[in-house]
């Protein structure tokens, strides 16, 4: 996920079949938290809106013989 800066109003293609959500009506930044294996994030608008958020867990990496 971008952060950090801010999209023309209406400059997401919907249709794209690429994007499933964005948001284009404010600036915004993200804090993350690493716990062990699991990332956690947010994306916070400038009025403390959380506008998206999610957890993404580190994969187990398998070696081959």
């Amino acid at each position: 996920m971008g952060s950090g800066g801010k999209l023309r109003f209406g400059n997401i293609d919907r249709t794209s079949g690429l994007t499933d959500r964005g948001f284009d009506t404010d600036n915004a930044f993200l804090a993350v938290e690493i716990d062990g294996d699991k990332m956690y994030f947010n994306a916070i608008a400038t009025d403390g809106s959380i506008v998206d958020s999610g957890i993404i867990e580190r994969r187990v990496r398998v070696r081959k013989p």
